[in-house]
């Protein structure tokens, strides 16, 4: 409620008690009057009165009341905005009069003690500003409430209220943001300060700088964290010197335990062995309570050098020579050290020995050194003939001027030439297939870039012959030179192999297709062939269309032979599952039978086949098909000259380390049937073809070029390989292989 409800409710309040007295006063006067005048002019003077009454009762209050009060409560507005010079003016000695005279000493007290507050706070401003250290203090959510003008600059910003709200990651050391946060929740949840530890920071211009922190929890009045305050110091200069007076401890012990230097004198006199304190250490005693003798002296030494020491000293001292020797002792812990000791002695007037001085070098790990050395550079020989045996050519070459600083023996046996002639040589000697613009700084500095690079080219041989690589090339940094080492791969036989896969996804594409036209074919041979043999039972076999139908039956015949053949190729015969285990000997004979017939006299056949036992699972008409169509091609490659055909069957092991054709076959035991001829041979581009269903080089009519694609087909369905090398006017061999079976099993 407001001071003027307040004094409204009062006036209202004394206004009814004076009309009510008023009333009456005027009710006795009134009674008096009608007695003597009658009742009208009574009533009027009644009225009359109150009204008087009232109005200066009202006027009485508003000055001495109302007004006061008024004008007290506008000063406490003032005061509470702040205008704490508000005084109000003393109307009275009433109680009205003191109320006034207390509010003003009130206001004097409250413009005395902001006064006071202003100049505390100015003061601790003063000393927050002017203290050489930052000072700042957070929310509880890790705001920045405040700070002094030092701690603003190191956030980058130049005055402390650029910070007010702020956190952490939006400061320069965001970087430790993180951390700070972490003390500075720990502070606050355990409200337990945490004092004077050292951590990093981060600077606006990137830089690393040193504190040394102190952080309290910050209390409200009743108790409860409000947030913490943080102080901290620069301490880089002092952290940084600490570091530097570390690391030249570190260092100057590091270089008296590398010295390990000691002396030692010896009173021949008196057998007294003086040692200095490092020779103290050397030998494993304290330089505090040692009595050193001679023979203390041979007992630290290893049992084992015990008598080649004494008796190189006693020679030394009996001869007038140096003692320079190295030796082990043998420690009290166990463990062996070497030493290097040097010393002479000196004799008096009669020349007997007096004195042996001398000192003692702990060469231990010189020792062990050495031993690595030796390990090293037995480990570097058998690194050295890895290498040197690696299949692979290994090169390495100035990355400046591309000429060749070391290479391997298999990279002189590969090209032909000695170790001597390739370092004389560059990368660009041997590689045919650089182009004629190419530049060795432009290559390197590719190299460079992308960490080492692997490529295809053709290393050239000293003979002028040419094989295909795979070049793997980095550049790195041996003994602060950059060289270029490269891993030179011969991949012709993965060249080979990768074609031969080719091959092999196009003969399956061709056999599918073949097998699919085939089977049509059969399909519509079948009743072409059963109805004209019906038809030809029905005719006299002397008339003119028996005749015909023969021919017919003939050609369909001829074409369902055909049609077999490219089922076979396809393999679509359906004779899969009429394989058997059998041995390869008795097949190749049976097959070779039926074949050598017809083999012209003119070709002297030679047989190798004394190798029983080699059980094989196929089918025995198709594999006699296979050495069929490879006799048949054979004896057409000698075009009716002489020469040798010959026949041979063994056992292989591949294994999975083969390389070439075979690395092709699963690892394992397998029959191997070699057939040779001396007949014309084929070049390259033949031999490429020779498995194409269809390709032939015979004249047309002559050959359907089916056989040694069915061949291929057959031995392929038995998990086995066909392999042809030939060469025009040399003649040609080709191998078959055949998995080989332990009993009714693959082996």
């Amino acid at each position: 409620m407001s001071l003027r409800r307040i004094i409204a409710a009062i006036f209202a309040i004394i206004l009814l008690l004076v009309s009510v007295i008023g009333w009456y006063a005027v009710d006795v006067s009134l009674s008096t009057a009608v007695m003597l005048h009658g009742p009208v002019v009574p009533l009027m003077i009644m009225w009359g009165v109150v009204v008087l009454v009232i109005v200066a009762m009202g006027a009485l209050l508003d000055l001495t009341v109302v007004r006061p009060l008024l004008a007290l409560g506008k000063s406490i507005r003032s005061i509470g905005t702040g205008n704490l010079s508000t005084r109000i003016e003393k109307t009275s000695d009433t109680e009205i009069g003191d109320l006034q005279t207390a509010f003003n000493r009130m206001a004097e007290e409250l413009a005395r003690r902001e006064a006071d507050l202003r100049q505390s706070q100015n003061l601790l401003r003063t000393v927050v500003e002017n203290i050489p250290i930052r000072v700042f203090w957070k929310d509880r959510q890790l705001r920045y409430l405040g700070c002094n003008t030092l701690f603003a600059q190191d956030a980058g910003m130049s005055m402390p209220e650029d910070l007010l709200g702020k956190d952490d990651f939006q400061m320069g050391w965001r970087d430790q943001a993180d951390l700070y946060r972490a003390d500075d929740q720990q502070v606050m949840d355990l409200d337990k300060p945490k004092l004077g530890y050292v951590e990093p920071q981060t600077t606006p211009d990137g830089q690393t700088i040193w504190l040394r922190t102190s952080k309290v929890p910050l209390h409200e009045a009743d108790g409860n964290i409000l947030g913490l305050l943080g102080v901290y110091e620069d301490v880089t200069e002092r952290v940084l010197a600490t570091q530097v007076l570390q690391e030249s401890e570190a260092r100057l012990r590091e270089a008296q335990r590398i010295a390990h230097l000691g002396s030692w004198t010896l009173d021949l006199m008196t057998n007294k062995l003086t040692w200095s304190d490092e020779n103290c250490r050397i030998f494993g005693f304290d330089p505090e309570t040692v009595d050193a003798t001679y023979e203390t002296f041979l007992e630290t030494v290893h049992p084992d050098d015990r008598e080649f020491v004494n008796q190189a000293y006693q020679g030394s001292v009996k001869n007038r020579t140096p003692y320079d020797i190295e030796h082990r002792l043998l420690m009290k812990d166990g463990r062996v050290k070497w030493v290097n000791e040097r010393g002479q002695t000196f004799y008096d007037e009669q020349h007997t020995p007096v004195r042996s001085t001398g000192v003692t070098f702990d060469i231990t790990q010189r020792k062990e050194s050495e031993a690595k050395i030796r390990d090293a550079f037995e480990r570097l020989e058998i690194f050295r003939s890895t290498i040197d045996q690696s299949k692979d050519l290994i090169f390495v070459a100035n990355a400046e001027t591309g000429l060749f600083i070391d290479i391997n023996e298999t990279t002189c046996s590969r090209l032909g030439y000695s170790h001597e002639e390739l370092l004389g040589m560059s990368a660009m000697d041997i590689e045919t297939e650089f182009p004629d613009d190419f530049s060795w700084n432009a290559y390197i500095e590719r190299v460079r870039q992308s960490d080492g690079i692997v490529f295809l080219g053709r290393s050239l041989c000293r003979d002028g012959t040419s094989f295909p690589v795979e070049v793997s090339a980095k550049v790195v940094t041996l003994n602060h030179r950059e060289v270029v080492i490269a891993v030179v791969r011969d991949v012709t036989e993965r060249i080979e192999t990768e074609r031969a896969l080719r091959y092999a996804q196009k003969i399956d594409s061709l056999g599918n297709l073949a097998g699919g036209i085939a089977h049509n074919m059969n399909n519509l041979l079948l009743p072409i062939l059963s109805l004209t043999e019906m038809t030809l039972r029905d005719l006299p076999e002397d008339s003119r269309a028996h005749k015909r139908l023969g021919k017919v039956v003939e050609a369909a015949t001829e074409g369902k032979a055909l049609v077999q053949q490219i089922m076979d190729f396809s393999r679509r015969s359906g004779e899969d599952d009429q394989a058997e285990v059998a041995d390869l000997r008795d097949i190749i004979i049976n097959a070779l039978d039926l074949v050598l017939v017809s083999v012209p006299s003119s070709i002297d056949v030679t047989q190798d086949l004394d190798e029983p036992g080699l059980r094989v699972a196929v089918n025995r008409g198709q594999i006699t098909t296979v050495i069929m169509n490879v006799i048949s091609n054979a004896v057409d490659a000698f075009e009716g000259r002489t020469g040798k055909l010959t026949f041979s069957i063994s056992a292989a092991d591949i294994t999975k380390q083969e390389t070439g054709l075979t690395s092709k076959l699963h690892p394992g035991r397998y029959g191997k049937l070699t057939i040779t001829d001396t007949g014309t041979g084929m070049d390259a581009q033949t031999l490429e073809r020779v498995f194409d269903p269809f390709f032939t080089t015979k004249e047309v009519g002559q050959g359907k070029g089916l056989g040694l694609s069915t061949a291929y087909s057959i031995v392929e369905k038995y998990k086995g390989l066909i392999t042809i090398f030939s060469a025009p006017q040399v003649g040609t061999t080709v191998t078959i292989y055949l998995p080989l079976v332990d009993g009714d099993k693959t082996a």
